[in-house]
């Protein structure tokens, strides 16, 4: 299940607090924001950041969102960084 920050109330919140609420929640982080990663990926136990590269229309990102669901387990995602879109 996805679940955008602001119906979380997370919306305008700095990275590291959405980050650690993913964490406490057991959920991946979906991101375009390069920043995200740059520092957070290696901070903490976490259970995955999926980096988009670019803009794709909705349909496209689900379909790679998809992608990984369909390839990778829960715990081979576990403190990875995956890159989307796949070429």
């Amino acid at each position: 299940m996805a679940v955008p920050v602001n119906e979380l109330s997370l919306r305008g919140k700095d990275d590291e607090t959405i980050f650690k609420r993913c964490i406490k929640d057991r959920s991946a982080v979906v991101t375009f924001d390069r920043d995200f990663i740059s520092y957070l990926d290696e901070l903490y136990d976490h259970f995955g950041i999926i980096l988009f590269t670019k803009m794709l229309l909705i349909g496209e990102m689900l379909g790679e969102l998809q992608k990984v669901i369909d390839t990778f387990k829960e715990e081979e995602i576990r403190n990875t960084v995956i890159y989307l879109p796949w070429k």
